[in-house]
């Protein structure tokens, strides 16, 4: 499990001045006005963690940014620091990025350095947290157009839009699966059991059979 216990901005988007973010138990409520900078700070974690975020997730000509323009324009780079715990354990990962896209990237645990660049991420998405990029922003960030679409609609509709948010298809596929597989296995369990029941009563009629075969040996030798 992830939680995030800080986060510290500088240069970073809306935040040219330094701030800092606590997440008292691991628990937070990030609200205010249009353009205040709360998916900003979506996006810094997300670049601290991934090395990618919401708003650089694809390619520039379907209008995604690319990392040099999360920087302030006032800034000449930017600094994220965030600190989380993640299975029993403390890190902090700090990454900085430059006006022309570079970044460097250090993750600590426990105050010791134990990566660099890019297997900073690789170690966090396979290891540490246990989850890529899609899963996290999938489950942690809805769009504001998406979340009005959820409070405009009732019922069976809701259920539909917040499973296709949180990418829980996938779940009702797996169901559908696993109940054909078992389905396959319970008729081959069936078949063995046939088969098996035919086998015991052989076994029933064997001293039966073994008397047959005394008789016809018998009268093979009177013959």
């Amino acid at each position: 499990m992830l939680i995030i216990n800080s986060l510290e901005l500088n240069g970073f988007m809306r935040f040219k001045d330094k701030i800092r973010v606590e997440f008292k138990d691991g628990i937070g409520v990030i609200y205010g006005n249009n353009g205040s900078g709360k998916t900003s700070i979506f996006d810094a974690v997300c670049m601290a963690l991934y090395g990618k975020s919401y708003r650089t997730s694809g390619s520039s000509e379907n209008g995604f940014l690319g990392n040099g323009d999360l920087v302030n324009k006032l800034s000449k780079k930017s600094n994220i620091v965030l600190t989380f715990n993640s299975q029993g354990k403390e890190y902090k990962v700090e990454k900085n990025i430059s006006r022309s896209g570079k970044t460097s990237t250090y993750l600590y645990e426990n105050d010791q350095q134990i990566a660099e660049g890019k297997k900073v991420h690789d170690l966090i998405s396979k290891k540490i947290v246990g989850m890529d990029f899609t899963s996290f922003k999938n489950s942690l960030f809805i769009a504001q157009n998406e979340a009005m679409s959820i409070l405009e609609t009732t019922g069976s509709e809701r259920k539909n839009i917040l499973k296709s948010l949180l990418k829980l298809n996938i779940y009702d596929y797996l169901i559908d699966t696993s109940n054909e597989l078992k389905k396959e296995y319970e008729n081959m369990v069936s078949k063995i059991e046939g088969e098996l029941e035919i086998l015991k009563n052989n076994i029933a009629n064997e001293n039966e059979i073994e008397e047959k075969i005394k008789k016809l040996k018998a009268d093979i030798v009177k013959l």
